[in-house]
């Protein structure tokens, strides 16, 4: 491993706005839902991002258990990767030099392995699988790789240039981060690591590995790809994320909301509130008159769980994050329409084996992911899949500047997206506090 080294952000301003523009054309033609297939230019990327990550999955489970320790967050492990070859280590006896780096080679860096690997035994996720779910054997026996798609459509307000795909069982997704998103990650990692391990867990039933309970995104593994200078893509570094797929469930979502608990400019148009992919808003969730109908009991359970993850972002100065919620509606008959069940989906237990199996697997489950991965609805019409998504924004002078132009906008500063930490938080709540009944 390398500490403290700062090679990363050693960039010549000028040069990374003009790779920015050839890194978003090069992405922009990967449209929402287009499959890559061999030959397709993001064909290459996808497949070093996958061998990256096989490998260093590997070699970090060959370690001893031991205890994590605060170097382990400063851990840089690299590799090369070269299209057509084994990948290596790449170590001091033989530099990247001795090998003919051409435009097929690429460098892989993963972040604090020892870390990651400590959060995914955390979540219950077992290095095969994870690697099997990643990894380009299942990917390429699946030629129908998932889909790439652009950020907004999945409900993201899609940072311009980001690329992602969800991996063919649907378990992870492997979503590009900014320069200042994937700094700020590693900036928080430590107390990032210390909110999941130290979240309640059912201790019901020792047999089954316990999910936290807490709804942020798990983060599995940060990585960067250097592509070599003949790169087609023309992009310096990509910056990357493996996270676990919110919305992963053996159910047909028929709707998605994004919810911040902000009004201004939080609305969809009547035609794009027909269109099945769009992610609807605040003021859709609002208007429609929709509501997350769980009973008082669970209410009390969930909001818990809210406030302590908001409390965390709050303290990390983070802002922008958002509730992603998926609502599947049962057929009248109460049993509901299911779509091809999620392979070995960690989430799905149908409601009649969680009520069976109440010391089983749904009880070493938070309460918010027990029935299909989320939560039925008191009277059984709907279910809820939800998580808190996109908490890398730091409310940072920019972001105070934005609030100031927006509200002079708006005439409104309540309303709009950017608040302080404290407000943003408090206003989250309170919106939640409200749809929840």
């Amino acid at each position: 491993g390398h500490f403290g080294d700062t090679d990363d952000y050693e960039t010549d301003a000028k040069s990374e706005n003009k790779k920015d523009v050839t890194l978003d054309t090069y992405l922009a033609s990967a449209s929402t839902g287009s499959t890559v297939f061999f030959g397709h230019k993001n064909w290459d990327l996808v497949i070093n991002v996958m061998k990256g990550i096989q490998m260093a999955v590997g070699r970090c489970s060959a370690e001893a258990m031991r205890p994590i320790s605060v170097f382990d967050f400063g851990v840089k492990e690299k590799y090369t990767l070269i299209a057509g070859q084994k990948m290596h280590k790449n170590t001091r006896g033989h530099t990247s030099k001795d090998i003919d780096l051409d435009s097929r080679s690429c460098r892989f860096v993963d972040y604090a392995p020892f870390v990651f690997n400590k959060l995914r035994e955390h979540f219950g996720i077992r290095n095969e699988d994870y690697v099997h779910s990643i990894g380009p054997g299942n990917m390429i026996s699946n030629l129908m790789l998932g889909s790439l798609s652009s950020l907004s459509e999945q409900g993201s307000d899609g940072k311009s240039g980001s690329f992602f795909y969800i991996t063919s069982d649907g378990l992870y997704m492997v979503k590009t981060l900014s320069r200042e998103e994937h700094k700020q990650l590693r900036a928080i990692l430590p107390q990032y690591f210390h909110h999941i391990t130290s979240a309640g867990k059912s201790r019901r039933n020792p047999n089954r590995p316990a999910q936290p309970d807490t709804l942020l995104t798990w983060i599995l593994g940060v990585h960067v790809i250097r592509l070599s200078k003949h790169s087609k893509i023309g992009a310096d570094k990509i910056y990357l994320v493996v996270m676990n797929n919110i919305l992963n469930t053996d159910l047909d979502l028929q709707v998605k909301y994004d919810l911040k608990g902000s009004w201004t400019g939080r609305k969809r148009s009547a035609a794009e509130r027909q269109q099945a992919k769009v992610t609807l808003k605040d003021v859709d969730f609002t208007e429609l008159q929709q509501k997350i109908r769980i009973g008082p009991q669970r209410k009390k359970q969930l909001m818990a769980s809210i406030k302590r993850d908001c409390e965390f972002l709050e303290n990390l100065q983070l802002i922008d994050y958002s509730l992603l919620l998926g609502i599947h509606r049962h057929s009248q008959k109460g049993t509901s329409v299911l779509t091809m069940p999620s392979i070995s989906s960690l989430s799905s237990s149908s409601s009649l084996e969680a009520e069976k199996d109440s010391n089983g697997y749904a009880a070493s489950l938070p309460i918010f992911r027990q029935q299909h991965g989320g939560m039925r609805s008191e009277d059984g019409k709907e279910t809820y899949v939800m998580g808190i998504i996109d908490f890398l924004t730091i409310y940072s002078n920019r972001k105070k500047a934005e609030r100031v132009l927006k509200t002079i906008q708006y005439f409104d500063n309540r309303g709009i997206s950017v608040q302080p930490p404290k407000k943003y938080a408090q206003r989250f709540m309170d919106f939640l506090d409200k749809q929840i009944e």
